[in-house]
């Protein structure tokens, strides 16, 4: 919330003032709710995207969508599970019939391709010297320290510490933490 300052709207306000874009696009829940108020000062329609479920989510941010800030022009959400829980979750009744039309534009992903295949689990496993009757746990994703794979591995040692059977951690991902 800290970063959502006066001198953050106001920023926001002036590059609005000097480029008059036609649209806003806001990806983060703070850049969300600068948004949104800057495009109700200046009439600019506001796209917000939603990425994610709630599980992430503090109650600051939950409190901040019972604020009465406006609402965006379109919400678009990467799946139906997302607009749906967000929908649950978040939305209060004054911004319900934005929800009922949110877009929901899936993630370019083609699920059937990582559909569990047992021999391609086999062929893995044997690759990486993993035992049949180990656990592992996985994340794929981009190696960026906001993704926070480094409390995911101090996690996953205490985890293995505590755990009798045989474990292993797969990361799989390109990027500066690689």
């Amino acid at each position: 919330w800290m970063t959502c300052s006066p001198l953050m709207l106001w920023r926001l306000a002036k590059v609005c003032a000097q480029f008059k874009p036609d649209i806003i696009h806001a990806s983060l829940w703070i850049a969300s709710l600068c948004s949104r108020v800057v495009g109700w000062w200046f009439s600019i329609p506001v796209i917000v995207d939603l990425h994610s479920q709630k599980g992430h989510i503090g109650r600051l941010r939950m409190l901040s969508e019972w604020l009465p800030i406006p609402a965006p022009s379109i919400i678009v959400a990467v799946s139906s599970d997302v607009k749906k829980t967000f929908r649950n979750c978040f939305v209060p009744k004054r911004m319900l019939h934005y929800f009922n039309n949110a877009v929901v534009i899936e993630n370019g992903v083609d699920q059937r391709k990582f559909a569990y295949n047992y021999k391609d689990r086999e062929r893995f496993r044997a690759l990486y010297g993993i035992s049949a009757d180990t656990f592992v746990v996985g994340a794929v994703g981009r190696l960026v320290p906001v993704k926070r794979y480094d409390l995911l591995i101090e996690a996953f040692s205490r985890f293995r510490t505590e755990i009798s059977l045989p474990v292993a951690l797969c990361i799989v991902g390109d990027g500066p933490e690689r």
